[in-house]
């Protein structure tokens, strides 16, 4: 026993598929997306400072042959305590080049 309103179904699905159909079809095939062409270009900046009277501040401190402190020159000056420990701070100063105390 077919039911009425499954044969109206089935028939709307059918016209609505062959009313469709012919809009798909006109359709091309998807475009590939296109490439994108942009070229990156990196640039250093290039800073020179003037050193009229004063030294040029991006330069480093210490040169090659110096070496940095030595440790036999360093006096403590003062330990700053804190209750977070990462916040305590040793100063040092350079002594005397002969390694003596001051």
């Amino acid at each position: 026993m077919a039911l009425p309103g499954r044969d109206a179904g089935v028939t709307l699905l059918g016209l609505s598929v062959l009313l469709v159909a012919p809009h798909l079809a006109a359709q091309g095939p998807p475009t590939p997306p296109t490439q994108d062409t942009t070229v990156l270009v990196f640039e250093r900046e290039v800073f020179e400072y003037p050193e009229y009277a004063r030294r040029n501040p991006f330069r480093p401190l210490l040169t090659t042959l110096d070496g940095g402190p030595r440790f036999e020159r360093l006096q403590l000056m003062g330990i700053i305590y804190s209750d977070d420990p990462a916040k305590s701070v040793a100063v040092f100063a350079a002594g005397p080049a002969d390694g003596g105390g001051g």
